[in-house]
């Protein structure tokens, strides 16, 4: 959908992402794998390793190069070294 609404809003100004946040670790996941099971056959990511990637594609214009397009927060948290700590590989 993001190719469409880059393509319908052209010259707009607006840039638009589509956010693949990977496994995260959320407070609920938490609740739900009480022994780490789960976390331990899936590497997580912190909710702040997303929050931190959206923040960087609405305020750093090297985003820009991402315009329209699938981002992986985890894979891109870790290139840029957006929340450096977090070091974990992504899932």
């Amino acid at each position: 959908m993001v190719g469409v609404l880059r393509v319908e809003c052209a010259g707009r100004g607006v840039r638009f992402y589509n956010v693949e946040p990977g496994f995260v670790m959320t407070e609920a996941m938490r609740l739900n794998d009480p022994d780490g099971e789960l976390s331990k056959r899936y590497p997580a990511a912190p909710p702040e390793v997303p929050a931190v990637v959206i923040a960087w594609l609405a305020s750093d214009p090297g985003a820009r190069e991402w315009d329209g397009k699938t981002v992986f927060a985890q894979q891109l948290c870790l290139e840029l070294q957006l929340h450096p700590d977090w070091r974990s590989s992504p899932s």
